[in-house]
């Protein structure tokens, strides 16, 4: 797979999360709704669609989302057209086209992706593939899939975290596809780890009948415009075409049929986790926190969360938690540092594709990856600057290396990402940690 198709399906997967965040019924007037209210029972309502009124749906809606460096400001880096038809967890279509830029301006790559939920069966198509995969469905629903494109866990709009992270405010009214909607504010996040484009302010225009996401835009720290959507047809609760909800492969598709498997249906919400003192995340990490005795000039400590990778490991107080730091100036930018076992930083280092400005340079002792870019504006250089630093191993596990030599110990990876700062800048404050 080329590294555009792959960054364009990475920004389709999540473009798709901001274009059908559901909303519950009963918003009241815009002059005594709290923003706070209107997104806790978003997350309520996106676990069932019914449970929101929502019996059937049919939506359509654009997506656009913009690099963000200097050289290609404001240029498109990915559009995506897609229809959604919803009569049900186990009853979906969902169909997606996109076009994708490289940051270089080179002609687009475009591609299609179909999903079925035939009440039986789970299908999906990927036309760059040409590939097929089917599973058996599960018999009941799961919260994340059923909720449209998986739009609940829409961290890039602030969402989940927005009754923590962010201030929300319903400040007016507009017609959006003909439907009346309220217009809530999202300020700029204030914990958690958004990466750029997400870093700013959001807007989200929410039908007032069902509190469906109508139009949305996502804002860098900077204030540039990163991802606009907007629902240009809906119909809801009418009568809807059966044949909509079954699906034939293409006949030269090649076919990957699992369907001995279970496709799990529901997977547990992960609430984002409040943010605590660096005292009280001390206490809790299973490894000692090491903490900057330098940072540059005019960035403070903004919040500190303690996350882990599930609940066995919380009960068994295993190695494989992380901590994230997160440091912030006057001007809105950013300085995030995560260490642990894990971590969203340190897989995104690894993920990066080859042909993304990167390079190797030795941080305390150890190697470590730096990266020009994000995944966001398909690794554009000048939007983020990311070190990732494999700080050695910890506890007596094993594991098998690369060469076959017996590895001991958990992996702790220390790891640096900010919208603002330099990889020098970046590994000094690496080099000060203790």
């Amino acid at each position: 797979m080329s590294r555009r198709r792959a960054v364009a399906g990475a920004l389709v997967g999540a473009a798709a999360a901001l274009a059908f965040l559901l909303l519950q019924n009963g918003i009241s007037d815009p002059g005594s709704t709290r923003g706070e209210e209107v997104l806790k029972r978003a997350a309520t309502a996106a676990a069932s669609p019914r449970e929101a009124g929502i019996r059937s749906l049919v939506a359509t809606r654009q997506v656009v989302v913009y690099f963000l460096g200097d050289q290609r400001m404001g240029v498109p880096a990915l559009e995506i057209a897609a229809e959604a038809w919803y009569e049900g967890p186990d009853r979906q279509r969902i169909e997606v086209a996109y076009e994708a830029w490289s940051p270089d301006g080179g002609a687009p790559t475009r591609n299609s992706r179909v999903q079925v939920w035939d009440g039986t069966d789970y299908w999906t198509y990927d036309s760059s593939e040409r590939a097929v995969t089917v599973l058996r469905q599960e018999g009941r629903a799961g919260v994340f899939e059923e909720g449209l494109l998986g739009a609940v866990p829409a961290e890039a709009m602030g969402a989940t975290d927005a009754p923590v992270c962010r201030t929300a405010n319903v400040t007016g009214e507009e017609t959006i596809a003909g439907r009346d909607a309220y217009v809530l504010e999202l300020g700029r996040p204030r914990c958690g780890l958004a990466l750029p484009g997400n870093d700013g302010r959001s807007v989200l225009w929410a039908d007032k009948e069902t509190g469906l996401i109508l139009r949305s835009e996502s804002h860098a720290a900077d204030g540039r415009l990163s991802i606009a959507a907007q629902v240009t047809h809906v119909e809801i609760n009418g009568t809807m075409d059966p044949d909509r909800f079954t699906f034939i492969p293409p006949a030269d598709a090649v076919l990957h049929d699992h369907r001995e498997l279970v496709r799990p249906g529901t997977f547990p919400h992960i609430a984002p986790p409040m943010p605590i003192s660096l005292e009280e995340a001390t206490s809790e990490a299973t490894f000692a926190i090491l903490t900057p005795l330098v940072v540059p000039d005019g960035f403070k400590l903004e919040s500190v969360e303690h996350y882990w990778g599930n609940e066995l490991a919380r009960s068994l107080q295993s190695h494989a938690d992380w901590v994230l730091l997160r440091y912030v100036n006057a001007e809105g930018d950013w300085l995030a540092i995560t260490q642990g076992f894990g971590g969203p930083l340190a897989a995104l280092a690894a993920a990066a594709p080859d042909d993304a400005r990167q390079g190797a340079v030795r941080v305390r002792g150890s190697d470590a990856q730096w990266v020009d870019g994000s995944p966001t504006t398909g690794w554009e250089s000048g939007v983020m600057t990311l070190l990732s630093i494999e700080a050695g191993r910890i506890g007596g596990g094993w594991a098998t290396g690369p060469d076959g030599g017996t590895l001991i110990g958990s992996p702790f990876h220390m790891a640096l990402a900010s919208n603002a700062l330099t990889v020098d800048q970046l590994v000094a404050v690496a080099e000060s940690a203790e």
